[in-house]
């Protein structure tokens, strides 16, 4: 979409120019009348114009500091006259330098402005004994939780964009579906994944090069790695076969091969199922338009057992 040039009327990208507050006090004095932004639909000035804007501006900046004034010829003064001003200008050392953040709205190959960081302070006495590197986690966290939410159902907490999610999850709805398959989701966050992993044209794999195990996310790469080739430590211990993993969660999961623990079961075909997402993918795959339930109550996995 093209636009017109507020001063030449040439037809221009727009670039919202006269939004930069230096720039539009430079127009505003060249032109010596205010200019309602709000009143205002067009912001746009052409490359030329706005340099033709920073001559002028410029000149006239010179010519308050060294330019006589109007009754200058009373008090004995030389008079301003246009040989005078243009003796004046050939002769001036002196240079208008404008401000950094101007000189890229006229000119994109201009370096960008380089702000010094502000160091972070350390307030309390606990925070000025700790060493760097703990500081630094220390610090991260405290902004971490700065912008995260407490459910008020939960109490865990959340970033914001993820609550929507989580209160959906306690009110047991599912409001996303995917639009290949149907299968429903409580956050868009988890419905993009499972469109990137089961229905995505181009499947991006990463390739473990000691075992040739394959993954769709890099991050399960390097999980895989440090869980199986890295020589970590395994401090999760199962209570059961004394089997060690590097990951809690996966020790989790292998407990409930020790439990047979059931939490779902299609009542269909009375399959059972650990995790809820294989539940849905089951009746969505094997029993299109069947209602998918909730997770089973503590008296009815008593009777599965």
């Amino acid at each position: 979409m093209s636009v017109e040039c507020r001063i030449c009327d040439t037809e221009i990208d727009p670039n919202c120019v006269l939004k930069n507050r230096f720039f539009l006090e430079m127009y505003q004095d060249v032109i010596c009348k205010w200019v309602n932004l709000t009143g205002s639909s067009n912001l746009n000035l052409c490359q030329s114009c706005m340099i033709e804007v920073i001559g002028f501006y410029k000149f006239k900046q010179i010519s308050r500091r060294n330019v006589p004034k109007a009754n200058a010829a009373d008090d004995g003064e030389q008079e301003a006259t246009p040989k005078v001003l243009q003796s004046l200008l050939d002769g001036c050392k002196e240079s208008a330098a404008l401000p950094p953040e101007v000189l890229q709205w006229v000119d994109p190959h201009v370096e960008p402005v380089v702000r010094i960081k502000r160091k972070i302070q350390r307030k309390t006495a606990e925070e000025k004994a700790m060493a760097p590197e703990e500081y630094k986690k220390y610090y991260f966290r405290k902004m971490w939780d700065k912008h995260r939410q407490v459910c008020t159902i939960c109490g865990k907490k959340f970033p914001s964009k993820q609550m929507e999610g989580h209160m959906n999850k306690h009110k047991k709805l599912e409001p996303y579906s995917c639009t290949h398959c149907g299968m429903t989701f409580h956050c868009k966050l988890n419905m993009r994944g499972h469109i990137q992993r089961m229905h995505s044209e181009v499947q991006k794999t990463f390739s473990c090069q000691i075992c040739d195990s394959t993954f769709r996310k890099s991050v399960n790469l390097r999980n895989h790695m440090r869980a199986l080739h890295s020589g970590d430590r395994r401090d999760f211990v199962c209570t059961i076969c004394g089997k060690a993993f590097a990951w809690k969660s996966v020790l989790k999961v292998h407990q409930k091969t020790h439990t047979r623990e059931v939490a779902y079961r299609c009542h269909v075909c009375s399959q059972e199922f650990v995790y809820r997402q294989l539940y849905k993918l089951h009746m969505h795959k094997k029993h299109p338009g069947q209602p998918v339930l909730d997770k089973l109550q503590k008296k009815d996995t008593e009777e599965l057992s």
